[in-house]
């Protein structure tokens, strides 16, 4: 079930995308699915309690938030979050007209408050503004409607409490899919970024000695040590020009990491740092990161 919804909730989101475009085509397919529901149980409370007029108006918009998944899943992600939040706006304006705020028309106000901005990115801050006008002006027309006019429909008052219900419903799967989406998300983030951080440290533990590339992680820079003596070794592998023209690359690779192996084993054992490899240049050195008591016979050990 979670793994037809996370299908569903990335629809549209083609690989290599930007991560941020990823999750606004994400957020927008949340909030279009529970539109989507909105209208698909508002169309049949209506049919059940009202009239067949108000559901048919109800399968319009259900129509209309399919429309804006669509459009959000062929790559018009801009024309699919206007559609889907101008269409909403019209929808709230509409729902008040008809059955008025006792139906829990009310309730929906909360998810008009947040969801511009699960659609629009921070820096889209004009048409984060853009929409939250709509609203605003959905909501300002409801109120002085409702002010001078009673509501189309009367509402039966048995419906109005399953009515509220359905509105509170609604809110609760919006934002509990909402917060397990983003939680989720977040922790995603977290993992990639230590494996990030770890394929880092790696990288840098290869080119680096572990005790300079473990200050360097911590941020120190630069990192410059003076030492009053120090051992540094500097070999090649003698004939190794030659017997590259012979081998084939897999093979000389192969043989070369045979041989550099052994000698990170025998730095190891014998406290000498190895600090670089260069083709079958090999440059380790004793006295500059551990003990200096012994560093010359421990290269000549080495």
């Amino acid at each position: 079930m979670v793994g037809r919804l996370s299908e569903v909730v990335d629809f549209g989101v083609a690989p290599g995308m930007r991560e941020a475009r990823a999750s606004a085509v994400r957020a927008l397919n949340i909030i279009v699915l529970v539109l989507c529901f909105i209208a698909l149980g508002s169309a049949i409370m209506s049919l059940i309690l009202t009239s067949t007029e108000l559901a048919l108006i109800n399968v319009i918009f259900l129509m209309v938030y399919a429309a804006a998944f669509l459009l959000n899943g062929a790559g018009m992600l801009d024309a699919a979050r206007w559609v889907a939040l101008g269409c909403a706006g019209v929808h709230y304006l509409t729902a008040n007209v008809a059955v008025g705020e006792s139906a829990g028309v009310d309730l929906y106000v909360v998810a008009m408050a947040f969801a511009p901005m699960l659609a629009f990115a921070r820096s889209e801050t004009r048409k984060l503004f853009g929409a939250y006008a709509i609203f605003l002006a959905s909501l300002l027309a409801a109120q002085i409607y409702l002010a001078s006019h009673a509501p189309i429909y009367s509402l039966p008052e048995a419906g109005r409490m399953p009515s509220r219900l359905f509105a509170l419903v609604m809110l609760s799967g919006f934002s509990a899919v909402t917060v397990y989406y983003y939680r989720a998300a977040a922790i995603s983030a977290q993992i990639k970024l230590y494996q990030a951080n770890q394929r880092l440290h790696e990288l840098l533990v290869n080119i680096l000695p572990v005790a300079i590339a473990g200050r360097l992680s911590k941020g120190e820079t630069p990192i410059a040590d003076a030492h009053a003596e120090a051992t540094v070794l500097f070999a090649d592998l003698v004939g190794f020009s030659a017997l590259s023209k012979r081998l084939a690359p897999a093979h000389l690779v192969e043989l070369l990491n045979a041989r550099v192996s052994r000698f990170d084993e025998a730095a190891a054992r014998r406290g000498v740092e190895k600090l670089k490899t260069i083709g079958d240049c090999y440059m380790a050195a004793t006295g500059v990161l551990g003990d200096t008591a012994r560093q010359t016979e421990a290269m000549a050990d080495f």
